[in-house]
């Protein structure tokens, strides 16, 4: 079974229940519509269109997780409230509470206040440094998953191989073969600092994971032209990273994700011109990912 209608097999077997907190956004609605009509999810609209955060009764305990978790972006209880009511916050204070399963978001949020709200309301995962975005580059039978770190700048060598381990995590989560792993650098081989970082945190990262074959420094073309092919490329820089994934769709049109991990539960990021169709995958996946996630604790 391919990669998509896999997913899809999985999502139906289970509906899981998916915040979408732009519910005044078209596509998400449509979206929102072709889950429910397919069986795939059981999508929470948050907002305008949606369930109104303000008059919820569980606004009061979105609050409290905001407080208890960064007391200081938050001023007293009547501010606490005012930033409940945000759909985004509430709807990740809804997965945080076990209230819901996963959030998709990004439409018509930028992609750093969806990171933001879920380091601040999920949080992160135990023993990871820094959470990592990844998209599945899919081409008939055959998926390369993308990775980068979230952080918003070159990460350190440590940070990269956590940025792999996730990576690699997710994919066995997915995909019934094995990972293989690649650090990628294009800036002139080991002796420059992007390329000396790579081959660092492909050197930790089979320390934490010798299972799992790693390359590193390498460059993309050999990484997956070679004998060992790998089909998980750690990009050295999020700006890398983003451009492959958007030249990725705009090539192919072979893109599902992406996703945030490396939080207490999955989160599924939107780029700002989402159709519906990409809005199902993305929730679909991170739906299949949260379910993972849950069955492992």
């Amino acid at each position: 079974m391919k990669f998509r209608e896999a997913l899809r097999a999985r999502a139906a077997r289970q509906p899981a229940r998916v915040v979408l907190p732009e519910s005044d956004h078209p596509a998400v609605r449509e979206a929102a519509s072709r889950l429910t009509k397919d069986s795939l999810a059981r999508p929470v609209l948050v907002g305008k269109s949606g369930l109104d955060p303000a008059s919820d009764s569980r606004l009061s305990r979105v609050a409290q997780r905001l407080r208890e978790a960064r007391p200081d972006r938050v001023r007293d209880g009547v501010h606490a409230l005012d930033l409940a009511a945000d759909p985004l916050r509430f709807g990740m204070g809804l997965v945080a509470l076990g209230e819901a399963d996963t959030l998709v978001a990004g439409a018509s949020t930028h992609a750093g206040e969806v990171l933001d709200a879920a380091a601040w309301i999920l949080g992160p995962e135990a023993g990871r440094p820094v959470p990592a975005v990844i998209t599945y580059l899919v081409s008939g039978d055959s998926v390369v998953s993308l990775a980068y770190g979230a952080a918003g700048s070159e990460a350190a060598a440590a940070e990269l191989a956590s940025v792999g381990a996730l990576a690699c995590r997710d994919w066995r989560r997915v995909q019934q073969d094995p990972a293989r792993v690649a650090f990628l650098s294009a800036s002139g081989g080991p002796a420059s600092l992007a390329g000396e970082r790579a081959r660092k945190a492909a050197e930790r990262f089979r320390e934490m994971h010798p299972d799992v074959p790693a390359q590193g420094e390498i460059d993309w073309t050999t990484a997956v032209g070679g004998k060992e092919r790998a089909n998980v490329l750690v990009f050295p820089t999020p700006d890398a990273g983003h451009l492959a994934a958007q030249l990725g769709r705009w090539v192919g049109g072979g893109m599902v994700g992406p996703v945030i991990a490396g939080m207490s539960r999955p989160v599924g990021s939107l780029s700002r011109d989402a159709a519906p169709d990409d809005i199902v995958e993305v929730a679909v996946l991170a739906a299949a990912l949260s379910a993972a996630a849950l069955a492992q604790e």
